[in-house]
């Protein structure tokens, strides 16, 4: 056996790097497609190949590119702690992006979904209540229309400001899609949430977003569904979005620029499997008291 195993063979030439990059593209789309068919990931790989001659400095200008992104790189001849470091900086910048929307950086609906579901599952273990609001811009299409998708998206940005600036640490608000928005507050009765959420709407009719088409600045407003669950009784994550979102219909309705509540599923306890005083009790205290 030779003392100095020689290095992997280098590539010969650009043709021969874009040939097997092209083919590991290929291979691992296929692979994805199936994968994402499965509800269950057994095991996950990391797959990587030595690259002669790259600096850490022209790979983090390579991966600022949006398309590069997810691809990592461990640095051979360089503090290990350090190139990990900055591995887990990456993978957690990775995994933000997955959950969050691109323009307005709030959560996206599958991780609302998420959340939801846990925040319910907390709040019927401790028997706390969760609220649920959903909001919806109001004449978004008009603005749209009338400035163009450029300023749409501004508006977009600048409401989703409003509700992260607005909003607990341990709130969590998400777009929908379109100018839908939700937000989820843990363990806050409805009593609670209605006054967190009209200083949400305050503040967005106080937003002044110039519009060069109009030459004047455009107000908006918001339109809102509240709901509250009070881990009394059991409800579906998907009915309870629907109470909000009923609610929301009803502002609409109403005419806009308004909250609209839900009433509660789970007011009170259900009982009639658990009655202080069972039947044959009941006719036993009765009968007694007709004898005598």
């Amino acid at each position: 056996m030779p003392k100095n195993p020689s290095k992997p063979k280098k590539y010969g030439d650009d043709s021969t790097i874009i040939a097997e990059l092209d083919a590991l593209r290929r291979e691992l789309l296929g692979h994805m497609h199936r994968a994402s068919d499965k509800k269950k990931i057994e095991e996950d790989l990391v797959v990587f190949r030595f690259v002669y001659g790259l600096s850490r400095k022209k790979w983090m200008e390579l991966t600022g590119r949006p398309d590069l992104a997810a691809w990592l790189a461990m640095p051979l001849r360089e503090n290990t702690y350090v190139a990990l470091q900055r591995m887990q900086q990456t993978l957690e910048n990775i995994s933000h992006a997955a959950g969050h929307d691109d323009l307005t950086g709030l959560a996206r609906r599958d991780m609302f979904e998420r959340s939801l579901i846990s925040e319910m599952e907390r709040a019927r273990r401790t028997k706390s209540s969760v609220s649920l609001a959903i909001l919806d811009i109001d004449d978004f299409k008009q603005i749209n229309d009338s400035c163009g998708h450029v300023q749409g998206d501004a508006v977009l940005r600048a409401f989703a400001a409003v509700l992260q600036e607005g909003t607990r640490e341990t709130d969590l608000c998400a777009r929908f899609g379109g100018e839908e928005f939700a937000l989820i507050m843990p363990a806050t009765p409805m009593v609670k949430a209605l006054p967190l959420l009209e200083r949400l709407m305050t503040a967005v009719r106080h937003l002044d977003i110039h519009c060069p088409e109009l030459n004047f600045g455009i107000k908006i407003t918001c339109s809102a569904g509240l709901a509250c669950y009070k881990g009394l009784g059991d409800l579906h994550p998907g009915e309870f979005i629907e109470m909000a979102d009923k609610a929301l219909y009803s502002a609409k309705q109403k005419g806009k620029d308004r909250i609209e509540k839900a009433p509660f599923k789970d007011i009170a306890p259900d009982w009639s499997d658990k009655t202080l005083v069972n039947s044959s009790e009941k006719s036993f205290f009765f009968t007694k008291q007709s004898n005598s």
